[in-house]
């Protein structure tokens, strides 16, 4: 295949095929295409993919796939040492895999997944971690945890030191599930998992994070669903420091949307950042703000609004560098006032600053809501060492992807496209990382009818260079 006819694949003009396929290529600013490398990935198992970045711009992506005739999947990953290309897939599994798996990236390039699979000859599951380090390969899988584990999280710090939580069965009718989690020494074998959430929960939607100095947090809702408004889903948190978890702290006040609490870890700090359920609508939709804290050791500050409109949709997502500045990002929904929103805290012990619109599209081009499918039309945006900001976006401004760059203390800057609104299809965004230095990562897919007819999904990675 001709460069020119790869370039036009990742421009957004290639016949759908029968598999999935990984696009990696290099974007300047006005998103031009140079020698993009493609891989072909057969029978991708739905939206499972997941990316992680390192301070020196190195990226692992990784992903479940069918190797097999039976519907059975396996993990796989390629690693991209700092100014490199991806490598070659790595298996990392051995069996059936079954549900979603978790992946990190350390500051320095560490790098472990851990996913939950069928023990081979035995009715019995077990949790499995694989690990690697800086630009290196994969080691063998470690058994972790017997039986089942409902959702997986992992975080690494600057070090190597692991964190490795799950969800596990509580045992009692009505209190659902708790939170288990586990630490390793840097590199070394991690300690028997302990439970950090109460008794009885109700746990779900976890998120874990490590900050480059070791110190870390969990985050969850807990809470029962129900049809009652008088139902509350609450935000909590365990910290961890010198060797011990906190008990759950519950950060939210009043109830939460039932989505998952956004955790980032920076130098020192964490936030923790998730969307507050004021009303519903007639229409069935929550409102309600988005707010955040800030964790700094083992105290959890006050909560602090950060958005000005309660028309919220979706997920929250956030993002800190190694100086502690944050972003987050959103997406809102009200009339005459529709778009990504992003809020940017410059500094430690800052305020945030007031939430500003990603890049407006330029004349001409349809803003969010044009009425195309979008599986996670909210923007993702992180932060590199001196403040610039990068946030990618699907279904604005006419892309099917797009990204903007922000200068620290300046205005977003024009948007530029990564795959366009021409083709058939709806997008998610998977994530973006950042290198200290400003080298950006992306990844995020795009799902559509192929020539025949049949659904495809195409997991696409972008390396968009310092500005």
């Amino acid at each position: 295949m001709s460069i020119t006819s790869l370039a036009s694949r990742i421009a957004g003009h290639c016949p759908s095929a029968l598999c999935a396929v990984v696009l990696v290529t290099g974007l300047t600013a006005s998103a031009s295409a140079q020698a993009p490398q493609v891989i072909t990935v057969h029978e991708t198992a739905g939206y499972t993919g997941q990316l992680g970045v390192d301070a020196h711009g190195g990226a692992v992506v990784a992903w479940s796939e069918s190797l097999t005739r039976r519907a059975t999947y396996s993990v796989l990953a390629r690693m991209r040492r700092p100014g490199g290309m991806f490598s070659a897939p790595q298996r990392l599994s051995s069996a059936e895999v079954e549900g979603p798996f978790a992946l990190a990236v350390g500051a320095r390039g560490d790098a472990a997944v851990v996913w939950r699979q069928h023990v081979p000859g035995r009715n019995a599951r077990a949790v499995l971690v694989a690990r690697a380090r800086p630009s290196g390969r994969f080691g063998k899988p470690v058994t972790i945890a017997s039986g089942p584990a409902a959702e997986l999280a992992v975080a690494i710090d600057a070090r190597g030191r692991l964190l490795v939580t799950m969800l596990r069965a509580v045992g009692r009718v009505g209190c659902g599930r708790e939170v288990v989690a586990s630490v390793s020494p840097p590199m070394g074998r991690l300690r028997p998992p302990r439970r950090v959430s109460a008794a009885c929960p109700n746990a779900a939607m976890l998120s874990a994070a490590l900050a480059r100095d070791g110190r870390g947090a969990i985050a969850w809702r807990s809470g029962r669903s129900s049809e009652s408004e008088r139902t509350r889903f609450a935000v909590q948190v365990s910290t961890y420091a010198r060797g011990r978890f906190s008990g759950p702290l519950t950060v939210s006040r009043g109830r939460v949307w039932y989505g998952r609490p956004a955790l980032a870890a920076g130098g020192a700090h964490m936030l923790v950042a998730w969307r507050d359920r004021v009303r519903t609508t007639r229409a069935g939709l929550a409102q309600g703000r988005v707010r955040s804290a800030t964790i700094d050791g083992g105290v959890v500050g006050a909560p602090v609004d950060i958005s000005t409109s309660e028309a919220i949709e979706g997920d929250v997502y956030a993002a800190m560098n190694h100086m502690d500045a944050a972003i987050v990002s959103w997406t809102q929904r009200a009339a005459g006032d529709d778009g990504n929103r992003v809020a940017i805290r410059a500094a430690r012990g800052a305020r945030f600053a007031p939430a500003e619109e990603i890049s407006p599209c330029a004349s001409g081009a349809q803003p969010n809501g044009s009425g195309r499918d979008h599986l996670d039309s909210a923007a993702h945006a992180a932060l590199d060492g001196s403040g610039r900001a990068v946030a990618v976006f699907s279904g604005s401004c006419g892309y099917g992807v797009g990204a903007a760059r922000r200068p620290a203390g300046g205005p977003w800057q024009p948007p530029f496209g990564l795959q366009t609104q021409a083709e058939t299809g709806a997008f998610r965004i998977l994530s973006v990382g950042v290198s200290d230095a400003g080298e950006a990562v992306t990844a995020w897919w795009k799902q559509g009818p192929d020539a025949a007819g049949f659904d495809d999904a195409q997991l696409n990675v972008a390396v968009l260079p310092t500005p």
